[in-house]
């Protein structure tokens, strides 16, 4: 409730919150640049984006998150805005928000995400 009352998180335009529903990647890029007080800034980096509409709800939320460096678009300049963010993503976005001290490079692995990952674990963050 801490997370509603600051604005972090909020319900659907038809009154509901649905907890259940998975996350995407324009949603949690949203609770990223709220919860880390960067909601006041002006960006236009989604306009490099090409998936990503002029009066899409959260433009001006992934063009903070990209600006920051919080997020990544995918191959072929999309953003995959309405895509479920999958557990590595949401590692690799939260690493990335990490200060600078923090985000020690971190020891490759298998898979492109494994050093966010560990990384995230080691600093709590999973």
């Amino acid at each position: 409730m801490e997370l509603v009352r600051e604005k972090v998180l909020s319900g659907y335009p038809d009154g509901t919150f649905k907890p259940g529903n998975p996350v995407t990647r324009a949603e949690f890029s949203k609770c990223m640049v709220y919860g880390l007080g960067c909601r006041g800034m002006e960006s236009n980096a989604a306009w490099r984006l090409k998936d990503v509409p002029e009066n899409y709800w959260a433009k001006g939320v992934i063009s903070i998150a990209v600006d920051k460096g919080y997020v990544k678009g995918k191959s072929g300049g999309i953003f995959d805005p309405d895509g479920k963010i999958t557990g590595a993503e949401l590692a690799a976005m939260l690493v990335r928000a990490l200060p600078p001290g923090k985000r020690a490079k971190a020891e490759s692995g298998p898979y492109w995400y494994s050093g966010s990952v560990q990384l995230a674990e080691e600093n709590g963050l999973l």
